[in-house]
């Protein structure tokens, strides 16, 4: 269920559908909350990742800092770009769901915007001491973007399915 909802929520992200709108329409609680969540923190790490090299600096932060919906036109006019992004995301809903990771129906769909997916996590683990911070801290961050460097990796070195040209997001 956590690779479901991990994938599920990172293609609602990248789509004109409001995550949390879902989330909280559903009553989305517990493990597949946290799943949701993790996929969606995977989907804009790994966004931010893949743009890097043509994308300002401040454009990738808002990948995940802000929301991955700005990729939607380069993804919606080349769907295969939403095959990696849903391997990573998968992968994170699964770690998410084996760990325990929880969220409530309120902090549910925000993925690791405004720090509410992480906040929530830590708070299911029990509230705020130095473990659940440095847990929140592998799963939320270290592990999100040690994927995508290795998605990037395969993705674009190793089997040519993209480039970073594809994630330029053009403001004129």
């Amino acid at each position: 269920m956590g690779v479901l909802m991990g994938m599920a929520f990172a293609l609602i992200i990248v789509s004109p559908i409001s995550s949390v709108g879902i989330a909280s329409a559903i009553s989305l609680t517990g493990i597949a909350a946290g799943s949701s969540n993790l996929g969606i923190a995977a989907c804009g790490f790994v966004l931010a990742i893949y743009g890097r090299k043509v994308n300002t600096f401040g454009t990738s932060l808002a990948h995940f800092l802000g929301s991955p919906k700005m990729q939607m036109a380069n993804l919606l006019s080349r769907p295969r770009l939403l095959l990696p992004l849903s391997i990573n995301a998968a992968i994170m809903g699964g770690v998410g769901a084996a760990l325990g990771v929880t969220a409530g129906p309120s902090t549910s769909g925000f993925g690791f915007t405004g720090l509410i997916g992480p906040l929530a996590a830590i708070e299911g683990m029990g509230g705020f001491t130095a473990g659940s911070v440095i847990e929140m801290f592998v799963i939320f961050l270290a592990m999100p973007i040690a994927l995508g460097y290795v998605s990037d990796f395969v993705f674009t070195k190793l089997l040519g399915y993209q480039k970073p040209e594809y994630y330029r997001i053009d403001y004129s």
